[in-house]
């Protein structure tokens, strides 16, 4: 099967964190949880869809000072991603959407730019653990499980996003 290529064009633009409010000025490490929201889609030299699919990430993280306003941040967690397409043709209409997803593990920095806000960049490994297609049009519906064998199940990207919390 021909090899596509996710971008990931926020890959989290709201996290939320659970952990002890005194952190973020902290010394000492601190471990939470972790969420958010991807907007994906998938592009091929065949295809050039501008449909965006949206899905989500939670998982778990460990935060350790370097500063008193940077740290390092590994994290684990699972994440949602793929496209979406719209079609209206002559024999059908509807919506089509790729799904995958992945258990990721993420090494970041944290820049702390106030108390709430901070600023999350770094790598990520990404690894893929399932997959399916949906096709939901006027003359039918269906659901396929995706063969993940078929796919490079291992990957590695570059990662920003924005956190509010502590």
């Amino acid at each position: 099967m021909k090899q596509l290529m996710s971008a990931t064009f926020l890959l989290t633009c709201l996290s939320f964190h659970a952990s002890n409010a005194h952190d973020i000025k902290s010394s000492t490490a601190a471990f939470g949880f972790k969420g958010g929201l991807n907007f994906s889609n998938l592009y091929t030299d065949n295809v050039d869809d501008n449909n965006i699919l949206t899905g989500f990430n939670a998982g778990l993280y460990a935060k350790f000072p370097i500063t008193n306003s940077v740290f390092i941040l590994p994290e684990i967690s699972y994440t949602t991603k793929g496209a979406e397409l719209t079609y209206n043709n002559s024999f059908a209409s509807g919506t089509a959407k790729f799904k995958t997803n992945y258990i990721e593990v993420p090494l970041l920095l944290v820049f702390n730019l106030t108390d709430v806000f901070n600023v999350h960049v770094g790598l990520y490994a990404p690894y893929m653990v399932s997959g399916k297609t949906t096709n939901d049009s006027n003359l039918f519906t269906s659901e396929t499980q995706l063969n993940i064998n078929d796919f490079k199940r291992f990957d590695a990207g570059l990662f920003a996003g924005l956190g509010i919390g502590s």
